[in-house]
């Protein structure tokens, strides 16, 4: 066998998630792409930021929110140690799919026809570093991967990514349930906490971190557990050899209780079947093309038998006019002042592309929160804040202003 059909076949096997070996070094390049790119000045020119730190087996990346991650470094690297340039790391790893060797000064990528040798640090130019992993917490909380990965890809529609307000930039984990708001809207999904005991207790998730464990999710068993635990300055997440380091939270995340209705004295429910041309509608208007973000749901032809519904989206190139989508539904609607919900078009499309079963709108009033839950997901729900709705007349299109939570 020549040397390009061997190293083919060592590419192949290598792409294999099965194997251990395909395994760290995926993780080690979803780590490294991980990594912010962070400019630094030219009389600092390195620092954690931009280096990718190797000792003892383990291999360390800190993001620009100081969350840092730890895995197993590849075999080729157990004996590695120090520090090599972030951005050539991320340059060889696009370009080269193994480690062919690493000695004290340098480590060496292959693509079986070509290396490409990125040296190590010197030590004069090293700045500070954490060295070591920050010590294991006592677990606090112990649940199932799976249902960590489902709960954030839930609730990633509602968190805040604003710098203004950085308390929300965070996934809260509560009484079984995790809980993401941007301040307009709520995500809530269940979690199954092993932890009976520990159930009340709080745990904060960076956004980088819960990006990071869904980018990382697939390279373990479907049994595999998530422990967290966390002290007055850091919150850690062990997931097999992953280790997330996180600073404590520092902030007041809204009590999400008081934002649920306690009841609601109408509803209607849509087919999935409609969802889906719900979506195409919303994902097609010239409105939310061009960032408006208006979508109505309008009651007609209400009676005290039924009535029906219709979802309109806003088209800014004409006045008043609508792209109208009639929904056949059961609802008895009544107490709408207005006969219309005003909701915004990307929060109600977020919401609806996280659905796979029929959706129930839930809600008092057309200014009190929208309740959308899945029946093909008991454990999770969204609130929506609606939207006060403006009349248009011909200078002006119509305007909408939305209702915080």
């Amino acid at each position: 066998m020549n040397n390009q059909k061997r190293y083919a076949t060592e590419a192949t096997r290598l792409a294999n998630t099965n194997n251990k070996k395909g395994k760290q070094m995926k993780k080690m390049q979803i780590a490294i792409k991980a990594a912010p790119s962070v400019k630094v000045s030219k009389n600092q020119r390195y620092n954690p930021f931009n280096a990718v730190h190797f000792k003892d087996g383990r291999m360390t990346i800190v993001t620009d929110d100081l969350t840092s991650i730890h895995i197993d470094a590849p075999e080729a690297l157990l004996n590695f140690n120090g520090l090599l340039d972030l951005e050539k790391c991320r340059k060889a790893i696009s370009k080269f799919y193994d480690i062919k060797s690493s000695d004290k000064n340098s480590v060496t990528f292959t693509d079986g026809d070509s290396d490409l040798i990125v040296q190590k640090i010197k030590e004069d130019e090293e700045a500070s570093y954490p060295d070591d992993e920050y010590a294991p917490l006592d677990t606090q909380a112990e649940m199932p991967l799976k249902d960590l990965v489902a709960a954030i890809t839930y609730c990633k529609q509602s968190v805040s990514h604003e710098i203004e307000r950085l308390y929300l930039n965070y996934y809260c984990i509560k009484e079984g349930a995790m809980i993401t708001t941007d301040g307009r809207r709520l995500s809530n999904h269940g979690i199954r906490i092993r932890n009976e005991s520990n159930i009340d207790k709080r745990f904060m998730i960076s956004i980088r971190a819960a990006d990071f464990i869904l980018k990382m999710a697939e390279y373990y068993g479907p049994k595999t557990v998530a422990a967290i635990g966390q002290d007055e300055t850091h919150t850690v997440i062990k997931i097999d050899d992953l280790t997330i380091n996180m600073p404590a939270y520092d902030g007041t995340f809204p009590d999400w209780k008081q934002v649920v209705p306690k009841q609601t004295s109408q509803s209607f429910t849509v087919s999935q079947l409609d969802i889906k041309r719900i979506l195409k509608s919303l994902q097609k208007s010239t409105a939310m093309k061009h960032g408006e973000l208006g979508t109505s749901i309008i009651f007609s032809g209400i009676t005290e038998q039924s009535s029906q519904v219709i979802f309109a989206t806003d088209n800014m190139d004409f006045v008043n006019e609508w792209g109208e989508l009639e929904i056949k539904t059961d609802a008895i609607i009544h107490h709408i002042e207005s006969e219309v919900i005003c909701l915004n078009g990307i929060f109600l499309k977020d919401a609806l592309a996280n659905t796979t079963g029929d959706v129930t709108f839930a809600f008092t009033s057309e200014l009190q929160p929208i309740v959308l839950t899945d029946s093909n997901n008991k454990k999770a729900f969204v609130i929506i804040m609606p939207m006060k709705r403006r009349a248009a007349c011909k200078e002006e299109p119509a305007e909408d202003e939305q209702i915080a939570i």
